[in-house]
């Protein structure tokens, strides 16, 4: 039962992590292709 619960836990904390590093790829990205030509 408690095994279970910690499963699900992690994977609402997982879904989370998720939409966060998604927003956090996005915003880099976005940086990227203004800094393109002075970063490479």
């Amino acid at each position: 039962m408690k095994e279970r619960k910690l499963s699900l836990l992690a994977k609402g904390r997982l879904k989370e992590i998720l939409a966060e590093g998604g927003l956090t790829v996005e915003f880099y990205e976005v940086k990227d292709k203004t800094q393109a030509a002075g970063r490479w």
